[in-house]
């Protein structure tokens, strides 16, 4: 349910060329992609809407449990509110297909923008909503809960949590403001973000990974799969990497 802007098209091969909302600018394959005039997209724009909420699930050709699958959904998903049907809620897809989603499944969009955390709560939801990634393979590319990459993972959980965050890693590093690194990680708060480098051969540093703090020397990333990993030395899951530089975004 992501509204791009279409930059080109490969009418052979069947590829747009697209920009996202984060200014991230890449192809995607026309199957991906529905074209709206400006009556189509006036209606997305202002039409309630609902948003999944569990990790994964189906939506249905009828409001029944086993009815045929149109189309599978996950976590951050969303769809044109079309009413309630049981335990059902019908809804519009963004390919323009009519569908059935279980309500356990998803929340009106507007209540659940009215539900995100506040400045003070931010943190402890950021760490929880990571949590719920743990054991999801990595990806490379991936900006969902079924594959992430380090920095699709960092930007779908800030997402989850109504802060639009850069696509990249070396774009994520520069949101925010900058945190002290001092030993002992000390000046490090729950939430910050954690970027690491790979060193040239001329000496200049490329941010090349993020991760989440969550605490105690403690971070949450997309490496092999979502894993906590500890900064500290000689500790279980001990990650040997260096920080490079830390973000505070909120």
């Amino acid at each position: 349910g992501t509204v791009v802007k279409v930059l080109g098209r490969d009418s052979v091969q069947g590829w747009y060329r697209i920009e996202s909302p984060d200014g991230y600018k890449a192809w995607c394959h026309e199957m991906a992609i529905r074209e709206l005039d400006d009556s189509l997209l006036s209606e997305w724009n202002n039409s309630r809407k609902v948003i999944v909420t569990s990790p994964y699930t189906f939506f249905l050709e009828e409001p029944a449990s086993d009815s045929r699958q149109i189309c599978d959904g996950c976590l951050g998903c969303k769809a044109l509110y079309r009413g309630r049907r049981g335990h059902f809620i019908a809804v519009l897809l963004p390919s323009g297909k009519e569908a059935f989603v279980p309500r356990t499944d998803v929340m009106l969009l507007d209540r659940w923008e009215k539900g995100l955390p506040d400045e003070q709560n931010l943190p402890q939801s950021i760490i929880k909503t990571a949590e719920r990634f743990l054991g999801v393979p990595y990806l490379w590319g991936g900006t969902s809960i079924k594959g992430v990459d380090c920095s699709g993972f960092t930007q779908q959980v800030f997402a989850l949590n109504g802060i639009l965050l850069p696509r990249n890693a070396s774009a994520q590093a520069k949101v925010g403001e900058p945190v002290e690194i001092s030993a002992g990680l000390h000046n490090l708060k729950p939430g910050d973000l954690l970027f690491f480098a790979k060193t040239k051969e001329d000496g200049s540093a490329r941010i090349n990974h993020v991760a989440i703090y969550i605490g105690g020397g403690k971070i949450i990333q997309s490496s092999y799969c979502v894993r906590i990993n500890s900064l500290v030395e000689g500790t279980p899951d001990y990650y040997p990497r260096k920080v490079y530089a830390a973000r505070r975004v909120f």
